[in-house]
C-alpha cells in the first residue's frame, strides 16, 4: 500500500485491489516509530483510479499531535 494522505482522524491509501467499506485494517508502515507499532482503520469509501484503488479509511483512535507529526516526517522520507 502507499500513502495517499492523511490527517489525524484518518488516512488514504493506494492499493492494488478494491477493499470493502468497513474492512478492518491494520497498518505498520515499515519504519514507522509511532506511539503504537500498528495503526487500526475500517475502510469508509474506495475509488477507481486508474488501475488501483484509493481507499479512505478511518481510524480506531485519532492520532495524537505527536504521532501525526511522526507520521508528516514518516511520509516525507519515504516518498522521495
Amino acid at each position: 500500500a502507499k500513502i495517499v494522505n492523511f490527517s489525524e482522524c484518518g488516512i488514504a491509501i493506494l492499493l492494488n485491489q478494491q477493499l470493502e467499506p468497513e474492512a478492518q485494517l491494520e497498518l505498520a508502515p515499515i519504519g514507522w516509530t509511532g506511539s503504537c507499532s500498528i495503526l487500526k482503520a475500517v475502510v469508509t469509501h474506495a475509488r477507481k483510479k486508474d488501475d488501483n484503488w484509493i481507499h479512505g479509511c478511518k481510524f480506531e483512535t485519532n492520532l495524537s499531535k505527536a504521532d501525526l507529526e511522526k507520521l508528516t516526517a514518516y511520509q516525507i522520507k519515504h516518498s522521495r
